[in-house]
């Protein structure tokens, strides 16, 4: 749920920055803590434990296709605070 605010949040800023005249090259980062999150996000695969899925990973799919944000994987623990 988070890393799809994240996501929706970068994009908006993204759009705004290209609006504004600065074109955005590089996808914007988003770090995460959830392995099974970014592995899922990365792959969308269906399987039949993935079925409960909703529409808010493949969101964060189809941003990583298409190149707005890019996930890494950061332990809890070197999240800064």
């Amino acid at each position: 749920m988070v890393l799809t605010q994240a996501c929706k949040e970068a994009s908006w800023l993204r759009q705004l920055l290209i609006e504004l005249g600065y074109p955005q090259g590089l996808p914007c980062k988003i770090y995460e803590d959830n392995q099974g999150c970014v592995a899922l996000a990365r792959n969308s695969t269906s399987h039949a434990r993935t079925k409960h899925i909703n529409i808010r990973h493949h969101f964060i799919h189809e941003a990583i296709v298409n190149q707005q944000v890019d996930l890494e994987y950061c332990p809890t623990k070197d999240m800064g605070s």
